[in-house]
């Protein structure tokens, strides 16, 4: 058993939930307006959240940490729609106060990679955006999101003792749901 498989596993109904939310919401875009909440919800979670996770991962752990950030695609989509100065800030975030809890934080925000590129491609086709065009943060690494992915669960599975992953599974869970929490 690895910990990308165990953490699946034991916050898939967290996740589910999450999901169903966000989808809900996805589906419901009708105008740039629409698109433009949605940005600003997950850059209000995901920019205070990467400030915890880099003030407490080991780089250690994820070497290629830096590369990871999502808050600057955020931003630059928000730019591109000249909307950046009324985004507030999540101030109901997961707990991150060591380098497993952060581990669990950066496994929701990598994840999230997967289906960036479903979410693309829906909303260019709605919108008819493309990746320099608002959409960058949910193209993210583009052709290289599985390989960035792949990445990321060597990482967490050769990188994280056992007698660590019930943190990183905690974090991985509060992270989901906080996230749920702040999109309702």
């Amino acid at each position: 058993m690895n910990l990308s498989l165990v953490l699946k596993d034991k916050t898939d109904i967290s996740h589910q939930q999450l999901e169903k939310l966000l989808v809900g919401k996805l589906k419901s875009i009708a105008v740039e307006a629409d698109y433009i909440e949605i940005l600003k919800k997950f850059y209000g979670y995901i920019k205070p959240l990467e400030e915890r996770i880099s003030k407490n991962l080991d780089i250690n752990k994820v070497p290629d940490y830096p590369e990871r950030r999502k808050s600057d695609a955020l931003e630059l989509d928000l730019q591109y729609f000249n909307t950046t100065s009324d985004v507030s800030l999540c101030d109901d975030l997961p707990v991150v106060t060591n380098t497993y809890e952060a581990i669990g934080a950066l496994y929701v925000l990598e994840g999230s990679t997967l289906g960036g590129t479903i979410i693309s491609k829906m909303v260019s086709a709605k919108l008819g955006l493309s990746a320099s065009e608002g959409l960058s943060f949910f193209y993210s690494y583009g052709s290289e999101t599985m390989k960035m992915w792949e990445q990321f669960k060597i990482a967490l599975n050769t990188r994280v003792a056992e007698e660590d992953w019930n943190m990183v599974i905690i974090g991985a869970d509060e992270t989901f749901i906080k996230f749920r929490n702040w999109l309702e």
